[in-house]
């Protein structure tokens, strides 16, 4: 899997850098392999913001970066982590223009309040999304969206 995930984060990266160069094209990305019946995630975090792993006692993992951003140059090396969300975790992975969103004073949603956000008991993916939507367009109270606004979530069932 880890030998799978590699290979095509490297291949990727080549084609970008290659193909792409003239135009300084890159992108973060974290890509990941999960084995529902396990909890086992293998993964690449090219850059991307750290998604979260918060576990039923709101514990956090943070999944760093393993790499910088995929197109940067060719032949970047990468490495694989693996780490297993377990019953009951929530992993959460979002794109800046969430802890980034500002309201009309241009304060910054941030991190900390994501992270206080995810420390409370989720019972799906689905209401952590709704939760931090809703926090969200309360906290910009109008104010226009200069970033893209993208998350995804899983929670391991107990």
């Amino acid at each position: 899997v880890a030998d799978a995930l590699l290979k095509t984060v490297t291949l990727t990266n080549n084609y970008i850098a290659e193909t792409h160069s003239r135009a300084n094209m890159f992108a973060t990305v974290f890509f990941g392999i999960l084995d529902p019946a396990t909890g086992w995630l293998n993964y690449i975090n090219g850059g991307h913001e750290s998604p979260i792993i918060t576990g039923r006692k709101g514990d956090k993992t943070l999944l760093k970066p393993t790499g910088a951003a995929v197109g940067m140059m060719p032949d970047l090396k990468f490495t694989t982590q693996k780490t297993r969300i377990n019953p009951g975790d929530v992993l959460f992975a979002y794109t800046d223009g969430v802890s980034d969103a500002q309201n009309p004073k241009g304060e910054f949603f941030s991190r900390g309040r994501l992270l206080s956000i995810l420390s409370r008991h989720a019972v799906s993916a689905q209401a952590v999304i709704d939760t931090i939507r809703s926090e969200i367009d309360h906290h910009i109270a109008g104010a226009e969206q200069f970033d893209d606004i993208t998350m995804i979530t899983i929670r391991r069932r107990e």
